[in-house]
């Protein structure tokens, strides 16, 4: 009964876990294609002032 009990426990962290690491990830990627996007953005902009 208890080791049923744990291996469920493990299984669940294991789970959240991966959930978590899948939710990092696409957070990871917002961010940076987020950041990329409005480096463009900034680099149009000033060579719109320079211009």
């Amino acid at each position: 009964m208890l080791m049923r009990m744990a291996s469920g426990a493990s299984n669940s962290i294991i789970y959240l876990w991966a959930s978590t690491q899948s939710t990092l990830a696409k957070l990871l990627k917002y961010i940076r294609e987020y950041i990329t996007y409005k480096k463009i953005e900034i680099c149009t902009f000033t060579r719109l002032i320079v211009n």
